[in-house]
């Protein structure tokens, strides 16, 4: 689930990286980290320009995300991502993707189904 995208750095155009969230039990949109990988040029206008469309003021994040200039979206676009595994719950927030690579954007997923007891179940039995 995309809930925003952080400015480019460099030499980069577009965006940096989406920032990403699964549902808790609750319904809260919870961070569970960024994806700065994966995209082409092609792919980041693409997506900056769909998300261009869905910006919004409000975070959609249960709570604060630890990230530097955050553009916020509405929730309403499914990112896939692979990562390499889930990293220990801390202190300073839940579970985060460790080392997330951008896959593509899904129109057959609704953003409903993006649950976090989903995915942390599946990544635990693989």
């Amino acid at each position: 689930m995309v809930g925003g995208y952080t400015d480019p750095e460099g030499t980069r155009q577009y965006f940096g990286s989406l920032v990403l969230g699964l549902y808790d039990e609750h319904k809260k949109l919870i961070h569970v980290g960024q994806a700065g990988t994966g995209f082409n040029h092609a792919t980041l206008k693409q997506i900056h320009t769909a998300l261009k469309e869905i910006e919004s003021n409000k975070n959609p994040f249960a709570s604060p995300v630890d990230a530097k200039r955050v553009h916020w979206v509405k929730p309403v676009r499914v990112a896939e991502v692979k990562f390499s595994e889930w990293t220990h719950e801390t202190d300073e927030g839940g579970l985060k993707l460790r080392a997330p690579v951008f896959m593509g954007l899904r129109e057959d997923k609704n953003p409903e189904e993006c649950t976090l007891a989903g995915q942390v179940d599946v990544a635990a039995h693989t």
